[in-house]
């Protein structure tokens, strides 16, 4: 709770704040660094309530590894920014195919789990809503 509250804090001082420096993109980075600041108090306070390392807590070759396949696809898709977006259906389809060109690097270059990829497939056929019944 009070990671939440920490991070909802930040945000709004930090919204409000760079407001005034950056005009309406300042709220949407107050926001972001604000999540950060929570998250951040919320792994530091498990860190030493759980008397573990940082290398224990934070899986840091598997975050690289998504880091880096997401920043490789998002540099290959980049250029359809350039197209003109007059259409919600041309949003629709640069986010599927970053999607698509994203899970397809991770399938090829073996980031998945079998574990990971069996929940992809079962979400992307629906069955996950099949077994919510």
């Amino acid at each position: 709770m009070s990671a939440a509250v920490l991070g909802f804090i930040a945000s709004v001082v930090l919204g409000i704040s760079l407001e005034t420096v950056l005009g309406l993109n300042g709220p949407a980075i107050g926001n972001v660094i604000g999540e950060a600041v929570g998250m951040g108090y919320m792994l530091w306070h498990s860190k030493r309530i759980l008397n573990v390392s940082w290398a224990a807590l934070v899986p840091t070759q598997g975050l690289l590894q998504s880091f880096g396949g997401a920043a490789l696809v998002g540099m290959i898709v980049f250029p359809l920014r350039s197209m003109a977006f007059d259409y919600p259906i041309w949003v629709v389809g640069y986010a599927v195919a970053y999607f698509s060109a994203y899970v397809a690097f991770m399938r090829v270059f073996r980031f998945f789990s079998e574990e990971d990829w069996a929940l992809i497939c079962r979400c992307a056929t629906l069955k996950v809503l099949r077994d919510l019944r």
